[in-house]
Formats: C-alpha cells, structure tokens, sequence
C-alpha cells in the first residue's frame, strides 16, 4: 500500500524508475563506451573536464526530472479534484 511505503520510507522514484527499455540499455552503454575512448585519447586534465561536464550533465537532468515529477503529479491531482467536483457528479439529497 503507498500510504504504508511513504510512511515507511520506502518510495523513491528516483532511484526505482528507471527504464528497462533496450533503447535506454543501448544508450548506456554508448555514454559508457565513448567515456573510455575519451579516456584513452585524452590527457588527464581533459578528460576530468569531460567527467565534470558529465557529472553536471546528470545532475541536470535529475533537477530536471525531479520537476517533470512534481509537475505531472500536481496536474494528476488538479484533475481527479475537477473530475470529483463536475456537477454531473454532485448528488442533490
């Protein structure tokens, strides 16, 4: 039940959703297999600054997930509040 794993602690979409599609697994392994070539190319300090420019990469696609999550969230919600208020759903006792 999500009331009991929010209670609990155990809900963290970050970490739980990540995609299991062959695309993604495909386009990991690129990311993974560029970063080594880069690593035999390049000189130390380059190749820091790339593993920088990842790094902040992926903290901004996380800042950015986070917002996409927040935002499909509150619209989920504003639209079960205005499909539970329409007057066709309004009882008259």
């Amino acid at each position: 039940m999500i009331l009991e794993a929010l209670f609990n602690g155990e809900v963290y979409p970050a970490e739980q959703i990540i995609p299991q599609s062959d695309e993604y697994k495909a386009e990991c392994k690129a990311v993974s297999k560029l970063m080594d070539e880069l690593k035999s190319t390049l000189d130390g300090e380059q190749y820091t600054r790339i593993e920088e420019l990842h790094r902040h990469m992926s903290t901004a696609q996380c800042m950015e997930s986070r917002e996409q999550f927040r935002y499909g969230l509150s619209m989920g919600l504003l639209m079960m509040k205005e499909a539970y208020e329409h007057p066709y759903l309004q009882r008259e006792d």
